[in-house]
């Protein structure tokens, strides 16, 4: 019988997708939504959370504008949609 306590209780989410940028910043997609990262460190830098799945994001070119594209088996915004509300987001990392 197992006894101990699971180091995480909540299941970690699943990549779906990740792209690198030339400015040392990586994107993962997730299935709740998606990561920034250092390349260089892998330090996380940003997390957002939607409650839905991303199956692609990336950092446009040299602002603080992520793009993002939904779809997998729980996708959070439609494919033919536009949300300006998610693309300011990153507005706390400075020099991407």
């Amino acid at each position: 019988m197992e006894t101990r306590q699971p180091f995480v209780s909540e299941p970690l989410p699943h990549a779906l997708g990740l792209d690198f940028n030339r400015h040392g910043k990586f994107t993962v997609a997730t299935d709740k939504g998606f990561r920034v990262h250092n390349a260089v460190d892998g330090k996380l830098l940003i997390e957002r959370d939607f409650g839905g799945s991303l199956s692609f994001a990336t950092i446009l070119d040299d602002s603080n504008l992520v793009g993002l594209i939904s779809s997998g088996e729980n996708p959070k915004f439609s494919p033919n949609k536009v949300f300006r509300e998610y693309s300011v987001i990153l507005t706390g990392i400075d020099a991407i």
